[in-house]
């Protein structure tokens, strides 16, 4: 029962605080009764953050506008005061700051809310006319507010990454905060820093604000300027009485143009001058070249300048119907004055560049502190530094002062370029402008050929000179190919008896017109001859090192074609066992192609170092000894009318010449039969088809030995016994030996007379 009591008791502790809690909950009945739909709830106004017991949602208190937020922060303000007065003197000291922080921010903060974003510009009223130099204003109203518009935009992407660096500190030392203990003394300190450096981060979200307001505001001003520049371009207008005070401009443009150049040369020379090699001497030369920097740029003020003034006054013929003088050239020298003003940009962020570096160096100081040691640099020295460090300041600002200036030149140009094209029409504009880009690459292509690439000796050599080098020997090469062609269709002539001759002359004319063709080539570029010798000799050694089995081949090719104890035509056969015809003998290498239409190149080396059979080297005709054998006992005489009637059926057979008809030989006695030999003389066609001709005389032979019945004989062996062979074996068993020996006798006897039999029958 105890236990059960305990139960009870246990529960109603825990139920109490729930129904409590249920108790003050919103039920519907209750939300009706507030003016409140079923579904909401209420929100607990935030409360004055305390520094010692921060809550995560602490800044919802300032989270307000207007009177709300005016009288939370002097609620905030007033506990701060309080608080000050709290603390402990060893927690006040490092306190203090945050707290002084902190007020200003919150003193400051509603200001900064209530502040309201400019509006944005209102739309832009358009003049129904344009000068000239109104173009010229809006135009430098826009590009300078497109600059400022570039430094606003990094100023607002530096201060958004600067906004998350802080937002992301501010979380690590909360995070800190809500580690320590609630007893540490120094809770408040780290809850004041925390409440300043959020604060700060809200009132740099104000201005970040207000920043990208402006921005947008500045965005459209932009646009807006940029497309009263286009209307202004399309109503410009101009007045009679422009015309002779820009002739007079003008004028006056070109002699200021002539004194700069003139004074940018002086000082040019005056920088070519040697000096010394002491400090001061180095400082001089350096400040002379920043003179010349200054007075290139001054060239180029007064270029730009004269460009600008004649793009008006061509502007103002154009729009006064008084164009006739200046139309004749005028689209070359727009895109010739426009090509200038390109040169000129680069050339001007070169001379910026080089004043930012000469006006960042260390040695123009001109006081004592600005360096280590600089206390110790003499006072020339320091004035001609310092003298340099302000031209080049100058420079830097004139040189950028010249861009804005460039910009409404190529400006100028553009507007000119357009009431051209009013003034022509569309079609002789895509003329002229199809003119100019060929003019243009052309010109470049021009550039291009004539830049030089390398030297030979000191001439240098061209791309145009290689076209040059390249056409000369294509024509060398045209004349040669030409030449080489007739002079074999000549030599093929006759049955091609002299076409050796002919491909010699030919191959040597090749060789001798492409060297005139290259010495001609090289002669048309300007290269001098005089120290030929010596390149060559140079050329020899590198040869000697490096092509020595190149030049080896090469000089057998010509020795082969001097000599000619190797022609195209011949038959040769090389040691290697190589047989076939010489087909061509070219700079490195022979062709030649076998009876089995199989073209090897052979170096030409091999032939001057090794063994070369040519069987037709001094006269084409060859005789070649067909070997055969007829039985013993066959008329001698008819095997030698009949092998005879055999050679002279065949067309290989030489015939007509005396001494070089054919003949059989009996050259001796053979086991079986008489040695015959075929001595014929051949054709020079049959000489280079050696296996096909000799089977064809072997086939005629064996024909002609058939038809006149003259036995071929077939190989035999005789057995000798040798003496006391008997007393080896038995009288029974020689018996028996001695009857094989004779029926293998008397069988190799029936053999040889079947066979004469079936000879006779088949002849």
């Amino acid at each position: 029962m105890k236990r059960l009591l305990r139960i009870l008791f246990c529960l109603v502790l825990t139920l109490v605080p729930a129904l409590g809690a249920l108790a003050q909950a919103p039920t519907p009945l209750n939300l009706i009764k507030e003016g409140l739909q079923p579904g909401t709830t209420t929100e607990q106004p935030p409360v004055l953050p305390e520094p010692a017991a921060l809550e995560p949602s602490w800044w919802r208190y300032f989270e307000a506008d207007g009177a709300t937020l005016e009288s939370r922060v002097q609620a905030a303000l007033k506990r701060l005061d309080a608080l000050a007065a709290e603390l402990p003197a060893d927690v006040a000291g490092a306190a203090a700051p945050f707290l002084q922080l902190l007020r200003a921010n919150l003193q400051a903060l509603p200001q900064a809310r209530s502040q309201t974003s400019a509006e944005p510009p209102a739309p832009t009223a358009y003049a129904p006319g344009y000068r000239i130099d109104q173009v010229l204003d809006l135009d430098r109203r826009r590009r300078e507010l497109e600059r400022k518009l570039e430094t606003e935009r990094n100023e607002v992407q530096e201060s958004d990454r600067s906004l998350k660096s802080s937002a992301k500190r501010i979380d690590t030392l909360f995070a800190a905060y809500l580690a320590s203990a609630p007893s540490d003394p120094q809770r408040v300190v780290k809850g004041l820093e925390i409440m300043a450096e959020r604060t700060a981060l809200a009132l740099a979200e104000e201005r970040l604000r207000l920043r990208r307001a402006e921005l947008q505001a500045d965005e459209v001003r932009a646009a807006r300027l940029a497309q009263e520049v286009e209307v202004a371009s399309e109503r410009l207008q101009a007045r009679p009485d422009d015309p002779p005070t820009l002739n007079v401009a003008l004028e006056e443009a070109k002699r200021f143009l002539e004194q700069a150049q003139n004074r940018h040369v002086r000082v040019q020379a005056r920088a070519q001058e040697v000096l010394g090699d002491d400090p001061q001497a180095r400082a001089i030369g350096r400040l002379r070249q920043q003179q010349v920097l200054r007075a290139a740029v001054d060239e180029a003020d007064a270029e730009i300048q004269l460009i600008a003034l004649e793009a008006r006054t061509a502007l103002t013929a154009l729009l006064l119907d008084q164009a006739e003088t200046i139309m004749p050239g005028l689209r070359a020298r727009l895109a010739d004055r426009s090509a200038r003003l390109g040169e000129l940009k680069t050339k001007l962020a070169g001379w910026i560049a080089d004043s930012e570096r000469e006006r960042g160096r260390t040695d123009v100081a001109a006081t004592p502190g600005v360096e280590p040691g600089a206390e110790q640099m003499p006072a020339a020295i320091r004035q001609i530094n310092q003298e340099r460090f302000q031209l080049a300041q100058e420079t830097l600002v004139e040189g950028r002062r010249l861009q804005l200036e460039l910009d409404q030149a190529e400006l100028l140009l553009r507007l000119v370029d357009e009431q051209l094209l009013a003034k022509e029409g569309r079609l002789r504009d895509w003329l002229a402008r199809a003119e100019q880009i060929l003019e243009k690459v052309w010109t470049l292509l021009r550039e291009l050929l004539t830049a030089s690439l390398f030297k030979i000796g000191e001439t240098p050599v061209t791309a145009l000179g290689l076209l040059r080098i390249a056409l000369i020997l294509t024509i060398a090469w045209w004349i040669s190919y030409w030449l080489r062609k007739g002079l074999i269709q000549l030599g093929e002539r006759g049955e091609g008896v002299n076409l050796p001759a002919f491909y010699t002359i030919a191959r040597l004319s090749h060789y001798l017109i492409i060297i005139l063709g290259f010495i001609v080539g090289l002669s048309s570029i300007g290269v001098d001859f005089t120290n030929f010798a010596l390149v060559a000799g140079a050329v020899a050694i590198g040869i000697g090192f490096g092509l020595q089995s190149i030049v080896n081949n090469f000089v057998s090719g010509l020795i082969l074609l001097f000599e000619r104890s190797l022609k195209v035509g011949d038959f040769v056969e090389l040691a290697s066992g190589i047989q076939g015809e010489v087909r061509e003998i070219n700079v490195r290498s022979t062709l030649i192609n076998t009876n089995d239409n199989v073209d090897i190149v052979v170096p030409n080396s091999e032939f001057m170092n090794t063994k070369v059979t040519n069987w037709t080297l001094l006269e084409a005709y060859r005789r070649i000894h067909l070997p055969f054998r007829v039985a013993y006992g066959t008329d001698k005489e008819r095997v030698r009318q009949a092998v005879l009637e055999a050679a002279e059926a065949l067309p290989h057979t030489l015939r007509g010449i005396p001494g070089r008809n054919p003949a059989v030989w009996l050259v001796g006695f053979g086991e079986n039969g008489y040695d015959f030999e075929l001595v014929v003389w051949i054709t020079p066609r049959a000489v280079k088809r050696p296996s096909n001709v000799h089977a064809a005389y072997m086939w005629e032979i064996d024909t002609a030995l058939r038809k006149h019945n003259i036995p071929v004989p077939l190989p035999q062996r005789d057995l000798h016994l040798k003496s006391g062979f008997g007393e080896l074996v038995e009288a029974p068993a020689a018996a028996p030996l001695r009857a094989v020996a004779r029926r293998s006798g008397s069988a190799r006897q029936s053999d040889q007379q079947e066979h004469e039999q079936d000879h006779q029958s088949q002849g």
